[in-house]
């Protein structure tokens, strides 16, 4: 299942032959400089019948003398 909201980021979440055990696959937005990937987002993951308790995740990696943007909520 490919799952695509707010249109910037989305995520692919596989079942499992587990129950209750899915596969998650953010995508990485990246360059030269580093990346970055929202790795959870509450919302998402609410449409897709995954009700978790957090809010979100990201990852990121800023290579040597990179700088990533800094934003406020």
């Amino acid at each position: 299942m490919k799952l695509e909201i707010l249109g910037l980021f989305t995520v692919k979440i596989e079942p499992t032959r587990i129950d209750d055990v899915k596969i998650v696959w953010p995508d990485k937005f990246g360059d030269h400089r580093g990346f970055f990937s929202e790795t959870f987002n509450s919302e998402k993951f609410k449409l897709s019948g995954l009700d978790l308790s957090f809010c979100q995740d990201n990852h990121s990696l800023s290579e040597k003398a990179g700088t990533l943007r800094v934003h406020f909520r």
